[in-house]
């Protein structure tokens, strides 16, 4: 089976394929961050920056939620 994730859907679809490898030929991650096992978003912002997503980020202080700014999109996604 093929399985597309796009952004944080990604997260389940690295669960998933961890817990039933068997049943999952091609993962693909579509407009997604590849985090390292309790690593968050928050901590690579200032990292990748060659990425299209991460620098255009509005990130709250409180890393409570995180949002690309528009003028991102069309680039980005």
């Amino acid at each position: 089976m093929v399985v597309v994730a796009h952004s944080r859907s990604g997260i389940a679809l690295t669960v998933l394929a961890e817990t039933c490898p068997e049943r999952i030929t091609h993962a693909v991650y579509l407009a997604e961050v590849l985090l390292r096992n309790g690593q968050t978003v928050f901590d690579i912002v200032g990292e990748a920056t060659d990425s299209l997503i991460l620098p255009p980020m509005y990130t709250a202080d409180d890393h409570s939620w995180d949002m690309l700014r528009k003028e991102a999109f069309d680039p980005a996604l």
